[in-house]
């Protein structure tokens, strides 16, 4: 019986570690699980969930850098808005709501900013 719970949590590890690589960025790196989707971390442990979480932060904070670097560069953003679209609506619950409450306010700041601009049609 244990065998089979092991197979399972690594058949999600695998899930989650594909999901990961849509994003673009590599995650050598993985706030309150109500920010994620349930069937993402469902049936893993708590040190397991947070080494995801962290790595779900690290990949968010790419995509922030990506944006604040190409801000100007419509092509560029066009495809950061594809790529962002596809990896956060298999993370997030809601793909306008990625930070919880003890985010710092200057990450909630460029969050707003990104959130609001890849929102718009480019």
């Amino acid at each position: 019986m244990a065998t089979t719970t092991k197979k399972a949590a690594n058949s999600d590890k695998k899930d989650f570690k594909a999901i990961m690589a849509e994003s673009g960025f590599s995650t050598s790196k993985g706030n309150s699980l109500k920010l994620y989707r349930a069937d993402l971390m469902e049936g893993t442990d708590s040190s397991l969930q947070k080494r995801m979480r962290r790595k779900i932060r690290t990949t968010r904070d790419k995509f922030f850098a990506e944006f604040l670097a190409n801000e100007k560069d419509n092509k560029k953003l066009k495809d950061l808005q594809t790529r962002w679209l596809k990896w956060a609506s298999q993370v997030y619950q809601d793909v306008n709501l990625i930070c919880s409450d003890n985010t710092s306010e200057s990450d909630k700041a460029i969050a707003r900013k990104f959130v609001k601009a890849m929102q718009e049609t480019y």
